[in-house]
């Protein structure tokens, strides 16, 4: 009789891997409150805590991520998420919250604040300890100042650089956060460095933020490739994706960020724009780089603002930029927008599967660009299978040899799915190209396209070996590409 009940406990509907719900005793003085954790492929997420008596309490899979909504007492609670792996492990883990806390009883747990009453003088403390809290978000925020970087990286114009940065954070509420960094190029012989100040203001997730920099300063052109996986291809294929330039000057900005979905940033800056040749020639086996690419020095001085609605994979990106003119001066005059929307998809029950998709698009609007800030599009992150940089419909009456244009298009997708023994495979799709004029631009049959299969690792998305064909035809239509990083 025992075991027969035991049978009917685990499959009755709705029977859970983690333990039954422990709110039977939750007090009268409670509010509604939703959890939610991102999914990585876990086969189940539990929530405990002191409001469940530290008895696991299952999430339900949604889409992306677990959620779970539970009544909750009005007051401080702590709690934290446990994962359920693919190899039937379970882990105690809550990343990035910035919430959490080392408890001297319940260990390291995170700190829930439900309706809790509080006087004027109790909520006034209760706000600047949040307020301290965004210290991760400003953390972020202060590296993007830093750019493309990491510790140690190799490149065509510096050589190999070594770049050493800090930051400060005041420990009360509203005091400035201060980040830094130096680096040295061997072969260039070259010191670089910037100086990032972020100033909170007020209890809204609204700073001030001002950047002075005198630096090399790398430009990817959205391609996506990583500091990394550029330092390897630069070391053993004597690749450098990336172009270079000259940067000295600083900008001021205005950023508001809301969680990890929202982030708007308008500002200025004034930048004085030169040109850097190669000087790296050193990799492995011998071999040298291509020349860097040559830009229109001068001043660029500009108005800019920014926009992401959305997480990382699920979001909308909008650039502008407005340079030269009476109003800011400088030795260009351009207008340029740029918008990406990409999303992605879990498929099945099992989530097994998954369909990614991403549309991008450029324009200059009024003026012309200068080469360093052209569209380019073409090769790994972008089109994949053509040369690097290479997708160029020139002007009728272009002169000389075109770089770059005035207008890009650019859309991806992919159909990934586990193909058993740890690894994945995906189907995907790539296609775009870049107008040097963008009142001639428009015709979708300019656009290059591409294919293939890549054959990845599933609990990795940054290592994969992608078989590709090109579609128009052209000379050497098939290539193997292999990445560090995601296709796109």
């Amino acid at each position: 009789m025992t075991m027969l009940l035991l049978i009917l406990l685990i499959l009755w509907p709705g029977a859970s891997i983690c333990a039954p719900d422990a709110q039977a005793a939750a007090p009268a003085d409670t509010r509604w409150v939703e959890f939610t954790y991102p999914d990585n492929d876990y086969k189940a997420v539990c929530i405990v805590g002191t409001f469940t008596a530290w008895q696991q309490v299952p999430l339900k899979r949604e889409d992306s991520q677990w959620l779970l909504r539970l009544r909750v007492p009005a007051s401080r609670a702590y709690y934290r998420f446990s994962v359920l792996e693919q190899d039937d492990r379970w882990n105690a883990i809550d990343p990035n919250n910035p919430t959490a806390i080392n408890h001297e009883e319940y260990g390291w747990v995170s700190v829930l604040k439900a309706g809790r009453r509080l006087s004027p003088a109790g909520r006034g403390q209760e706000r600047k300890k949040e307020c301290r809290q965004r210290d991760c978000r400003i953390r972020r925020e202060l590296k993007r100042d830093q750019g493309i970087t990491s510790i140690v990286s190799y490149q065509r114009v510096d050589g190999l650089v070594l770049n050493i940065a800090d930051s400060h954070m005041g420990k009360e509420p509203f005091a400035p956060a201060l980040r830094w960094h130096v680096n040295y190029g061997f072969s260039s012989g070259r010191f670089g460095g910037g100086l990032c100040l972020l100033q909170p203001l007020g209890l809204a997730p609204l700073s001030l933020k001002i950047a002075i920099f005198d630096r090399t300063m790398p430009n990817n052109r959205f391609s996506g490739i990583g500091t990394m996986e550029n330092t390897l291809a630069g070391f053993f294929l004597h690749e450098d994706y990336f172009d270079y330039h000259r940067a000295k000057g600083g900008r001021a900005s205005l950023v508001l960020g809301q969680g990890d979905w929202l982030r708007l940033e308008t500002g200025v800056r004034s930048v004085e724009q030169t040109r850097l040749g190669r000087r790296s020639v050193w990799s492995w086996k011998g071999g040298e780089f291509i020349p860097n690419p040559a830009i229109d020095e001068g001043t660029l001085r500009s108005l800019f603002g920014q926009i992401r609605v959305g997480r990382r994979f699920n979001h909308i990106k909008i650039l502008y930029e407005r340079s030269g003119g009476g109003l800011f001066g400088g030795d260009f005059n351009f207008e340029r927008v740029w918008a990406q929307a990409r999303g992605r998809l879990d498929l099945g029950q099992s989530q097994v599967a998954r369909l990614d998709a991403r549309v991008a698009a450029g324009r200059n609007l009024k003026g012309r660009l200068p080469l360093q800030e052209r569209f380019l599009l073409g090769g790994r992150g972008t089109v994949r299978g053509y040369g690097y940089q290479s997708l160029l419909l020139p002007a009728t009456d272009a002169p000389g040899q075109p770089f770059g244009g005035e207008m890009s298009l650019l859309a991806n997708v992919e159909y990934s799915f586990k193909a058993g023994a740890g690894l994945g495979l995906a189907l995907f799709y790539d296609t775009g190209m870049v107008w040097q004029d963008a009142h001639a631009a428009g015709d979708l049959g300019d656009l290059k396209s591409s294919t293939g299969i890549g054959l990845l690792r599933d609990d990795d998305e940054n290592l994969r070996i992608d078989l590709i064909q090109r579609l128009d035809g052209g000379n050497h239509p098939v290539s193997i590409q292999m990445r560090l990083r995601r296709g796109f």
